[in-house]
């Protein structure tokens, strides 16, 4: 006989911490995770700093104790940022306010899906704003409430998350020293972050990362090869970097075999931790 104990399920070592970005009156949620034996005394943990920090934390920390218990992955403090919102839905246009570089139409080709357009409308190209807070506000708090190096840190993000990370890359690099990008949203606002990299190619020698990049194999269809191009940008941008031949760049790239947009998540956030904290 069973019965509905009442009880919710909760990941064992983390917390739940509100922060808010005064400069655009918004509310934050970080999903903070330490890791198997966790000493706040001892030697600094290396953090990741994970956006869709609800779901995307959820994926990531179900595998990642039990890696570091065994030894297979480095020690990490999880930071997993997210929406203080009360419908869930809502997060989805504040991402892409905080996660686009430019003020475009949201949507490939500018064709907002029907059902976003009922949510709260908050516009796009927040990115500078979000990386400043990240740099400035998140990641002090961090550090003064938990033993976290802050010369160690990195990025995850996947979709228009892993265009952020992009972004971030060719504005701040110095902000991570690891980025895991997944499934990088590089048609947002007809390729513009590839005007980025250019920009940055040609006033700088050097790019000091440790970057993991990937998308799914069946998130560029072949009866619209060019919708997206999920597949076909995430590799022509790889190719791009590798030529430009930066001494300290250690890119790590992969399409990932039978994977969709969404499937891909978990199978880039697994993959990308494994080539960056290995």
């Amino acid at each position: 006989m069973a019965e509905n104990t009442g009880k919710t399920v909760s990941i064992d070592h983390s917390e739940v911490h509100s922060i808010s970005n005064d400069s655009i009156n918004q509310h934050y949620l970080l999903n903070i995770l330490t890791p198997p034996g966790y000493d706040p005394e001892g030697e600094p943990y290396p953090v990741l700093y994970l956006t869709d920090g609800s779901g995307n934390f959820t994926a990531l920390t179900s595998f990642t104790p039990l890696m570091q218990t065994f030894g297979e992955l480095k020690r990490f403090i999880t930071v997993g940022i997210t929406y203080d919102v009360e419908v869930a839905m809502h997060s989805m246009t504040l991402r892409s306010r905080d996660l686009t570089q430019t003020d475009a139409p949201m949507g490939i080709a500018g064709a907002q899906p029907e059902w976003m357009k009922e949510l709260p409308q908050v516009g796009t190209g927040g990115a500078a704003e979000f990386l400043r807070f990240i740099n400035e506000g998140i990641k002090p708090y961090v550090e003064s409430q938990f033993n976290a190096d802050p010369s160690d840190s990195c990025y995850a993000g996947f979709s228009l998350g892993g265009l952020f990370g992009l972004h971030c890359l060719f504005s701040q690099p110095a902000s991570f020293q690891r980025y895991v990008i997944g499934s990088p949203s590089i048609w947002w606002d007809d390729r513009d972050i590839l005007n980025a990299e250019k920009i940055y190619a040609e006033n700088n020698s050097d790019l000091a990362a440790r970057v993991f990049m990937s998308s799914g194999e069946l998130e560029e269809p072949e009866d619209k090869p060019d919708e997206s191009a999920m597949v076909t940008n995430m590799l022509n941008l790889a190719e791009t970097l590798q030529q430009r031949n930066y001494p300290s760049l250690k890119l790590d790239h992969t399409v990932l075999a039978a994977e969709t947009h969404l499937s891909a998540v978990g199978a880039t956030l697994m993959r990308g931790v494994r080539s960056v904290f290995a």
